[in-house]
């Protein structure tokens, strides 16, 4: 479980633990290596679901693009296509 913890001096070695639950803590919190390991740190750590949702969204804006293109394209009244 996380604790919220302080030094009580400049030179103490070992930290002071102030409150169990780390909600309300200012100062250091302290986590086990599981806590610590359970957290995603790695933004690029992605389940399927979320790998699909950016992959998706990522589609969506070259196909957005795209579209604006092709209806700049059909717009295109004076018939230059080095203006393109």
């Amino acid at each position: 479980m996380a604790q919220c913890v302080a030094f009580a001096s400049q030179g103490a070695s070992a930290p002071d633990v102030l409150v169990a639950a780390p909600e309300p803590c200012s100062t250091f919190v302290l986590v086990t290596p599981a806590e610590y390991a359970a957290q995603s740190q790695n933004p690029f750590v992605l389940s399927i679901e979320d790998g699909g949702l950016v992959s998706g969204a990522i589609g969506g804006v070259w196909l957005f693009a795209w579209a604006l293109l092709a209806v700049r394209r059909a717009l295109d009244t004076d018939g230059d296509p080095s203006n393109s």
